[in-house]
């Protein structure tokens, strides 16, 4: 499961105060950054950099004030909490980081460096949300939860910005039967009837020889 962490990781609300993941019900309003804005916001860094290696000063600082003019900065915003469930066993990890720890599933996302990384694949130093990530360590499998925000995609869980797990669309999941089970299905069904017509006739043969 992605984006999922422990039900007793807290999150933060549109009113500014915490509530654990576990306690969370759809409806709820969480405070957090758009995914659109986020990426406007990391397309706007990569420009930056490229202008600021071009050289000259005066003709940067025009292009850099165009970029920020052009791209929205991510800000804090209200969001709907759109599904939420308990997924069970599944396995986790702790990382701690300055000021904050976190339990959830290895695949939770981070948004590290203006791009998501999941927590297995964290590294000590790596920043979250202007914290940097002091250790990692696996702990016991359990419960983690499945959170869907409305639109934002995001939400802030132990003051840790992290990406959501998609709500599975309806149908999806569900195992097909392979190709060709239903005609081997009815063969089988064929051929039982078959063998059983012949142990009829046999069995019909062999009276009327009894009686001869």
């Amino acid at each position: 499961p992605r984006g999922c962490p422990d039900p007793s990781m807290l999150i933060l609300m549109a009113d500014g105060s915490q509530k654990k993941a576990g306690d969370l019900k759809v409806g709820d309003l969480v405070k957090t950054y758009h995914e659109k804005d986020l990426e406007n916001e990391s397309k706007l860094a990569r420009y930056k950099s490229l202008v600021l290696s071009s050289g000259d000063v005066e003709e940067d600082s025009y292009l850099r004030e165009q970029l920020e003019n052009s791209y929205a900065k991510a800000t804090l915003g209200e969001y709907k909490v759109e599904f939420v469930d308990i997924v069970k066993n599944v396995e986790k990890i702790k990382l701690t980081f300055e000021g904050s720890e976190i339990i959830c599933s290895l695949s939770h996302k981070f948004y590290v460096n203006n791009s998501w990384k999941e927590a297995k694949d964290m590294v000590v130093g790596d920043e979250v949300s202007g914290k940097k990530l002091l250790s990692t360590q696996n702990v016991e499998d359990g419960d983690v939860v499945h959170i869907t925000i409305e639109d934002a995609h995001t939400y802030i869980c132990e003051g840790l910005l992290s990406h959501n797990k998609r709500r599975r669309p309806p149908g999806r999941g569900r195992r097909r039967p392979p190709v060709g089970r239903g005609r081997r299905r009815r063969r089988k069904i064929s051929d039982r009837r078959r063998r059983r017509r012949m142990a009829l006739m046999l069995a019909r043969r062999r009276r009327r020889r009894g009686r001869r």
